[in-house]
């Protein structure tokens, strides 16, 4: 579990402000009445417009930024029973009694892994990530489930994930490990950008160049987890993830892949731990059969040269992020619009209610009138 960057706090960002020819929250009410994104739309903008709840988002990114012992704990405890909600919401999703392995990517503080250890003492997991000296949080799983687990610090922008005929890398330290390429029945990619990230890529940029350099960091992180799941996942496994904002781009294409290449796709939003943010959880079951093995191999394509440009292209060579048309090869905005958009809000509509629910709490608690 990582903490979020400044732009994923409560209220959202301002697509609420884009023209309906974008995909977004307006381009979506543009089209079809959806009460529960519609009262949505209306709780986030009230949100930006109480200057109150300012020093509230400061408190949570120092907090997120510095945790100490008793939040990293905490962080801990509520990201098992997160899992615990999505495993409910998604019967059979989490094996109790068959023996399973599984890939936690981005899996420190450990929540989701020790969850899964300890509902079924028959599983074995491998975890990946960022390494506490660059950012990452603390690992903190329990000393009992140690023998069934292999834990790996690495920060996997360091793996070479880019297009395979862009001459390859012979550094084995780069090579992501072939021992983990289509092994897991079960896959979780929870990993989203920090503020506290350490590269020398962003560290030793001028604050201009930071921004961009970030920006790219963060759209890097989101599409290379993304090919790490489907590379790692086997025919028919399960992949669980985390996505912000599912009416926008880039989430919205995102699902949209998800959808395609599974045979059932579960969204839900827990009340656990950030009830009031954009965030949820999509559990694709099924991933990558046989029905759906060509436009897995295309969608991976399309994904490692995209990484190669976000890595690479952009001023100066630091990177950019990503843009609209970016993920065209999967499905363009049209696409969504005009084809699946009434999937999309079937698959959401759970979600956007829960988060209304989030943040009518947080203005209640706050003396805000909802």
């Amino acid at each position: 579990m990582s903490q979020s960057s400044d732009s994923e706090h409560s209220l959202g960002s301002t697509e609420v402000l884009h023209p309906v020819s974008v995909l977004s929250a307006a381009a979506i009410l543009a089209r079809r009445d959806v009460p529960e994104l519609r009262a949505l739309v209306s709780a986030r903008k009230k949100g930006w417009n109480e200057e109150s709840l300012d020093d509230h988002f400061k408190w949570q990114r120092n907090v997120a930024d510095n945790p100490d012992d008793t939040v990293a704990f905490t962080w801990f405890r509520m990201m098992k029973k997160v899992l615990k909600e999505v495993d409910f919401a998604s019967p059979g999703c989490i094996p109790a009694i068959k023996p399973i392995e599984f890939l936690d990517v981005a899996c420190s503080p450990g929540g989701f892994s020790s969850y899964v250890l300890g509902k079924n003492k028959r599983a074995r997991g491998i975890g990946i990530s960022l390494p506490e000296s660059k950012g990452g949080h603390a690992f903190l799983l329990e000393h009992e489930y140690m023998s069934r687990y292999e834990f790996i610090e690495k920060d996997i922008l360091e793996y070479d994930l880019e297009p395979l005929d862009v001459g390859g890398t012979f550094d084995t330290a780069r090579k992501f490990p072939g021992k983990l390429l289509g092994r897991f029945p079960l896959v979780f990619m929870d990993g989203h950008a920090l503020r506290t990230y350490q590269h020398p890529r962003l560290t030793e940029l001028a604050q201009d160049e930071w921004r961009a350099a970030h920006g790219s960091y963060r759209s890097s992180l989101l599409i290379a987890q993304l090919i790490i799941g489907l590379e790692s996942v086997t025919p028919g496994g399960t992949i669980i993830t985390r996505l912000s904002h599912v009416e926008c781009f880039p989430s919205a294409v995102i699902l949209y892949l998800l959808d395609q290449l599974s045979e059932k796709l579960v969204l839900h939003k827990p009340r656990a731990m950030h009830m009031s943010r954009g965030t949820c959880y999509v559990v694709a079951k099924g991933v990558g059969g046989v029905r759906c093995a060509k436009a897995r191999r295309l969608y991976l394509a399309g994904l490692r040269k995209l990484l190669l440009e976000l890595r690479h292209d952009g001023p100066d060579g630091h990177g950019r992020m990503l843009a609209p048309g970016d993920l065209d090869f999967i499905a363009t905005t049209d696409t969504i619009l005009d084809e699946y958009l009434d999937r999309l809000i079937k698959l959401a509509r759970g979600v956007w209610a829960t988060q209304v629910e989030g943040l009518n709490h947080l203005f209640r608690k706050k003396g805000i009138q909802p």
